[in-house]
């Protein structure tokens, strides 16, 4: 059976997830519903829900989610928020990423086209590792750390917890 999946945000990296999804996932989720803020306006076409009808929409359902928005604060408590409704985060990774099979990999991850993971790395719960980014072996990456387009981190370098690169 199917599931949906709730991409939290309404644009920028969530239509990046989205697409991430189209191209890997499309035969585990049967929906993809983007939950925006109650004052926000998602790009137009998308299926949305805002933060006020998450509650009564989920109920009953099985629904998995990942968050694409930047914002710490928020993102924490998202994620606190999904946890109490009893949501499941998943690992999005994009199909034209390089992971390798040694990597340590939390929940609610999202790996970009073009990122790469080298062994023995460790990639915390509610990641974000852009395109065209490296992660060197041995390498720890934190819960809610996210990794800019482009950049390179070292082999045996640990990054703190909600640290942007």
């Amino acid at each position: 059976m199917k599931k949906e999946l709730l991409i939290l945000g309404g644009s920028s990296t969530a239509l990046e997830i989205y697409e991430a999804v189209q191209m890997g996932y499309k035969d585990t989720y049967s929906d993809i519903t983007f939950v925006i803020g109650d004052n926000e306006i998602a790009d137009v076409g998308l299926k949305t829900i805002t933060d006020s009808e998450l509650r009564e929409y989920v109920k009953g359902k099985e629904v998995s989610y990942i968050i694409s928005l930047a914002n710490q604060k928020l993102r924490l408590r998202l994620v606190e928020t999904m946890k109490n409704e009893g949501l499941e985060p998943i690992n999005v990774i994009h199909p034209m990423s390089m992971i390798s099979p040694k990597v340590k990999m939390g929940v609610g991850i999202y790996v970009a086209a073009g990122a790469k993971v080298s062994v023995n790395a460790t990639v915390g719960n509610h990641c974000m590792l852009n395109f065209d980014s490296t992660i060197g072996h041995d390498v720890i990456l934190k819960d809610h750390v996210m990794i800019n387009p482009g950049a390179r981190i070292s082999g045996h370098v640990i990054i703190g917890t909600r640290v942007l690169i």
